[in-house]
């Protein structure tokens, strides 16, 4: 993908002093930070290994382990940001062996895949380079990394004195078919497109109040299936319910529309503010507008049919209850789909070109906690 780099250090930042001079300042301070989790911890082995006081250790340490030719520093870039590195040795205990001796991820950047990424080019490197066995040790309190690297297929060693302060983990790959690169960057990027989505829309807050799915939930299953299915190209597809994966088309049209404007920022807000304030402004708790109740009861067409709809609706909430599939529910299910769009400030049918699955869910959650405030019930029928 283009907005994720791994550079190897300096070699392929050499062309531009300025970005090279960058990286360095990156590592060095990126270094720190990865030594300060261990002082902090209290870990004998480092504690007695280097003079922590010398603040100029971490710049020769940086510039000793790049002019090495057995050495490899790998740096994350992502939207043109430094956001973690990888350091690791060929030969590091055998010929056949490379050992990583320090990964890092920046605070506010993980958990969002790119440790595994910076691990998938190890096994890369290794692969090129005929090593058959990556190695690696983990501080024993580290409990995140440990869960990173089991995930990741490594697998604790069986000879590991219990007195160390670190576990040793390994991988052996022994010729198996490597995980391409670029196929778990798409993967990674996609999933933090998603993940972006529903966070900044607070979607999951809506759906939940209405009793929808989990949209966390269905994305790890979702993007389980599009890697069981080596799906790597974004392309129109419908997701059945003989399948148990209808759920998955709501995830399946986040990621499109994400990837439709991932270069415009100012629609994407637009949207992102939409979606978080639509059920306030059906409320008509969210200025501008004055919400649906207002507009059932002034609507903007005062024909023989907008008089007809305002009568059922009274009607409706002086009984308490509206009738599924009833013309008064499809007018007003309507106007929630018609509200999403205005909302978001986008022209009429954007959504239903874009996202129809997820406006209309939308609209549901909208009407829900519409009828929710008013106190009026559902039912399937008027014999109910």
């Amino acid at each position: 993908m283009e907005e994720i780099e791994i550079l190897r250090y300096p070699q392929e930042f050499k062309s531009n002093k300025l970005d090279t001079a960058t990286a360095f300042g990156y590592l060095v301070l990126a270094e720190y930070k990865f030594y300060e989790y261990h002082i902090k911890a209290n870990i004998k082995h480092y504690v007695e290994y280097l003079e922590y006081n010398q603040s100029n250790f971490y710049i020769e340490d940086i510039n000793y382990m790049s002019k090495r030719n057995d050495t490899y520093i790998y740096i994350l870039k992502y939207r043109d940001k430094f956001c973690g590195y990888i350091i690791f040795k060929k030969d590091g205990i055998d010929s056949d062996t490379v050992y990583v001796s320090q990964l890092y991820i920046n605070i506010e950047a993980r958990r969002m895949g790119f440790a595994k990424l910076l691990l998938c080019k190890v096994e890369e490197v290794a692969k090129n380079i005929k090593r058959n066995i990556v190695y690696l040790d983990v501080a024993k309190l580290n409990k995140e990394a440990i869960n990173l690297y089991e995930f990741c297929d490594y697998k604790k060693s069986s000879q590991q004195l219990s007195g160390d302060w670190s576990y040793e983990y390994k991988k052996e790959l022994w010729g198996e078919i490597m995980t391409d690169f670029k196929k778990n960057a798409t993967y990674i990027q996609w999933r933090y497109y998603v993940d972006t989505f529903i966070r900044n829309t607070e979607i999951d807050y809506w759906l939940d109040s209405a009793k929808g799915p989990n949209l966390i939930e269905v994305a790890d299953k979702y993007f389980e299936f599009i890697k069981a299915n080596d799906i790597t190209e974004y392309r129109d597809m419908f997701f059945i319910r003989k399948y148990n994966s209808f759920d998955f088309n709501y995830i399946h049209e986040i990621l499109g529309i994400m990837l439709k404007l991932k270069s415009s920022t100012v629609t994407l807000v637009k949207l992102y503010n939409g979606f978080k304030n639509y059920v306030g402004a059906l409320l008509g708790t969210y200025e501008p507008w004055k919400g649906l109740d207002f507009e059932l009861r002034h609507p903007f067409y005062a024909d023989d049919y907008a008089h007809r709809m305002l009568r059922e609706y009274m009607e409706a909430r002086n009984r308490r209850y509206i009738v599924i599939g009833s013309q008064l529910w499809l007018h007003m299910t309507h106007a929630c789909r018609i509200g999403i769009n205005n909302v978001c400030g986008f022209p009429d049918y954007f959504m239903s070109d874009n996202i129809p699955m997820l406006s209309n869910i939308m609209a549901n959650v909208g009407l829900s906690n519409f009828l929710n405030r008013f106190d009026i019930g559902i039912m399937e029928s008027e014999d109910d």
